[in-house]
């Protein structure tokens, strides 16, 4: 009989607290945001179309406590142990990880995720992770499992990295996934549907579905590989059955980087949700960018269901976001919004603070840009170069300083955030602006009776009424 995998996602895994404020972050992360572990949904359905007993154990959505955690893994009595981590939360997943190998030290355990493929060799010092898997999983993962029960040598296997007598080992990156042909749709029955939502959710239970791998845009701040790999649209529409009819899935949340990148496979979703009536079922999300949509798709997304279109807005500076390869002009974005303000659907706004040049007055500029806009819903980040970006790059060679490096390796201090040069406003003032912005967005009455007007039952009033707490008091 072959071998029996567990997917675990941790739990408790803090949003990266040097992009939200603590109150936000505490509230957005308790229970405003809870969404399934895709990546290890698709990884269990191939390895169970391979013949291998598989589960999920989602740690985070179920609020699982250690001792909890521990007997539901007894319980499962798996040979191999996966988990997945972005570089954001790599030390609470390692810190699981060690908790967990002290408990089973004789289950393999296998670490995936975007983190190792920056720093596999200081991943592996952390003696309590025994393989990572580096770069696409697809076809590693299998080749790795199969090896690892003919007991076959490791060095064979591309993409992982692994200890041989304390000398680590990293072997050459496996080919990158280039179609979803022939990958089988997430393994959504493993998972506790029920409980995944967000905070601005329309409908409940919801789910998120990826349509593409990629984007071809090329931010300097995005860590998303630069490429686009797409579905085909019957494929989409047919897993949106499914999650519909199997597991009574209410919202739908694409979470691409940009849906519409291409609109002509759009229209063709829109017209096949409309015309299997899925669009009376079901409401979906999107995330996009202003200048890849036209007011037409924007009609034909309202009538298929779409519920709200999430806009990448960053700032009011056209030419602080140029520096960072951004090239989306401001024009755009008020006849995106324009167009979407017509319809049914809300529209969501994203912006970010702490740009290289960046000042108070062009963060009070964008603030001011979000209210003129009159999106539903915004968020505020603080601007963080993340790990295998442009960015990063740059302000690592400029200051001699691998910060994500010192961190995987737990040498930094706790609290250490990494500033962004030439940004003229400090790490304190930006968390004052964030609570700035918050406030001057959504304490405002018009859009507070706005809110009270659409509410549809007292569940959603206190929900409206805590997030307002935790948006009064960002800091």
């Amino acid at each position: 009989m072959k071998s029996k995998l567990l997917f675990i996602q941790c739990p408790m895994l803090p949003m990266e607290n040097s992009q939200y404020s603590k109150n936000i972050m505490k509230r957005y992360s308790k229970k405003g945001v809870i969404l399934p572990p895709m990546g290890m949904a698709y990884l269990a359905s191939i390895m169970r179309d391979k013949g291998y007993p598989v589960a999920i154990i989602d740690g985070y959505a179920e609020n699982l406590s250690k001792e909890e955690l521990i007997k539901r893994i007894k319980g499962e009595n798996p040979s191999f142990l996966l988990f997945s981590t972005s570089t954001a939360t790599f030390l609470t997943v390692a810190g699981w990880m060690k908790i967990l190998k002290k408990e089973f030290p004789d289950i393999t355990n296998i670490l995936g995720g975007s983190h190792n493929l920056t720093y596999p060799k200081e991943t592996l010092t952390h003696k309590h992770i025994d393989i990572i898997v580096i770069g696409d999983a697809w076809e590693t993962l299998p080749d790795l499992i199969k090896t690892i029960e003919n007991d076959d040598d490791l060095n064979n296997v591309n993409g992982i990295g692994f200890r041989d007598n304390e000398k680590i080992i990293i072997t050459p990156l496996a080919k990158e996934m280039k179609s979803w042909e022939n990958i089988p749709f997430p393994a959504r029955d493993l998972l506790p549907n029920n409980l995944y939502s967000t905070i601005i959710s329309t409908q409940r239970p919801s789910t998120i579905m990826m349509t593409a791998m990629g984007c071809p845009f090329s931010c300097a701040y995005c860590d998303t590989p630069i490429r686009a790999v797409y579905r085909k649209a019957g494929n989409i529409v047919d897993e949106i059955e499914e999650c519909v009819a199997r597991y009574g899935i209410k919202e739908i949340n694409f979470y691409d980087e940009t849906f519409t990148i291409n609109q002509q496979r759009t229209f063709e979703v829109c017209d096949a949700i409309i015309k299997k009536g899925l669009n009376k079922k079901m409401v979906f999300t999107i995330r996009t960018r202003a200048d890849c949509v036209s007011e037409e798709l924007i009609k034909k997304l309202d009538e298929a269901g779409c519920a709200r279109i999430n806009f990448g807005v960053e700032s009011a500076s056209e030419e602080l976001t140029k520096k960072l390869k951004r090239n989306l002009s401001l024009d755009s974005v008020r006849k995106a919004v324009s167009w979407t303000k017509k319809t049914k659907m809300q529209a969501f706004g994203f912006f970010m603070m702490g740009f290289p040049d960046e000042t108070i007055e062009d963060i009070k500029k964008t603030v001011n840009l979000a209210i003129e806009l009159d999106f539903d819903y915004v968020q505020f980040t603080k601007l963080t170069p993340l790990p295998n970006t442009q960015l990063y790059f740059d302000l690592r060679d400029e200051t001699g300083y691998d910060y994500w490096k010192e961190y995987t390796l737990k040498k930094i201090a706790e609290n250490e955030s990494f500033k962004v040069t030439n940004c003229q406003i400090t790490h304190e003032e930006i968390d004052k602006m964030i609570k700035y912005a918050y406030n001057r967005f959504y304490i405002r009455p018009r859009l507070i009776f706005k809110r009270l007007k659409n509410i549809k039952s007292f569940t959603e009033f206190k929900e409206l009424v805590a997030s307002a707490f935790a948006v009064a008091d960002v800091g």
